[in-house]
C-alpha cells in the first residue's frame, strides 16, 4: 500500500478509499482549467501535503459563503 493510501485509511478508516491517481488528476485538472475546488483543494492538501484534518475542516469552515455558479 501506497503511502498515501495508508494516510487516506487513517483519515477515514470506514470509506472506501479513492485512487490516489483520481485524487492527484482530478486537483491538477481543476488547476488548469482555473476551477475554484476547496473540498478537493483541501482533500488534496490531506493526501498529498500532510495536512491536519482538524485544520483542513476549520480553512473549510472558515470560507466566505458565496452563491454558485
Amino acid at each position: 500500500m501506497c503511502q498515501v493510501a495508508k494516510r487516506q485509511s487513517k483519515l477515514c478508516p470506514k470509506a472506501r478509499q479513492i485512487s490516489p491517481r483520481v485524487t492527484r488528476s482530478a486537483h491538477e485538472l481543476a488547476r488548469k482549467r482555473n476551477v475554484v475546488t476547496p473540498v478537493m483543494d483541501e482533500v488534496y492538501a490531506m493526501l498529498y501535503e500532510d495536512k491536519d484534518v482538524r485544520q483542513a475542516v476549520q480553512d473549510l469552515a472558515a470560507r466566505e459563503s458565496k452563491a454558485e455558479d
